[in-house]
Order: structure tokens, then sequence, then C-alpha cells
């Protein structure tokens, strides 16, 4: 952790590389990071209707099992995408307050965990860090 940002989520390294440290949570990011979840949301939802549908008519089982999959890694990417809005407080004031309202409307759809914690106390952390870093209060490393 440095200057009181958390480290950069882990996964997707070449699409999280390519971003710099000074504009990972800026508005811009937030919004894309937030469209990344709500597609996500939509892939999860749809790749478990298939599932639903593909059981329920009877397919092969291969078939079934192919539904299973693509709902298991839709949910996983649903999730990632998830933890990603909570872990790396944002860089600008208008950014945390879109995320915040994000996360108010949609709190029931994102992980109950992150890295073995709970999903409301890094949401705590990351607000705490942000406002101590535009208050210019407390420690920053």
């Amino acid at each position: 952790m440095a200057d009181g940002i958390p480290a950069e989520p882990r996964g997707r390294a070449a699409e999280d590389a390519a971003n710099s440290r000074a504009d990972w949570r800026s508005r811009e990011r937030i919004r894309e990071d937030i469209d990344l979840h709500i597609a996500a949301r939509e892939a999860y939802g749809k790749a478990g209707a298939w599932e639903v549908a593909a059981e329920s008519q009877n397919l092969p089982p291969a078939q079934i099992e192919e539904a299973r999959q693509c709902t298991a890694q839709a949910f996983e990417e649903m999730q990632y995408r998830g933890r990603a809005l909570v872990i790396v407080m944002p860089t600008e004031h208008k950014a945390l307050v879109d995320l915040l309202l994000y996360l108010e409307q949609n709190f029931s759809l994102l992980p109950q965990e992150v890295h073995g914690r709970s999903l409301a106390f890094d949401l705590l952390r990351t607000l705490r860090l942000s406002l101590r870093k535009y208050a210019g209060y407390g420690k920053t490393s």
C-alpha cells in the first residue's frame, strides 16, 4: 500500500496494468467500473436464465453442464467487478459520490465478502481513506 492507496486488485492483469496509478479511481474510471459491473450483472442474469432453460428443456447433459459452467464464470466475473468497486479509493470527490450512489442502489448485488472481510468493512475503510486524503487529515501511508 502506497500513499494510503490499497494495492491494485489481482486478476485481469493486462487490463488493469494498462491504467496508470494516478487515474485508477478518477470519475471516468468509476463510471467504467460501474458500467463493467452492470454488464457483468446482466451477463450473469442471461447465463442463469439459459441454465434454467437448458435444464427445463431436458437438453443433453453436456449442454446443461456447459450452461452451468457459463453461469459459474459469469458469477465470478460479477463478483470480481463488485470487489473492484470497493477495494481502491476514488481520487476525486465526484467519483466518490458516484461510487457511493451506485453502491447504495445496488448493495444487495455486491459480494458479501472481499478478501475474507465483509463488504461493509472494506467499503467503510475505502470511504475513510478517501475522505482522509481529501481533508489532508491523519497519516497518508
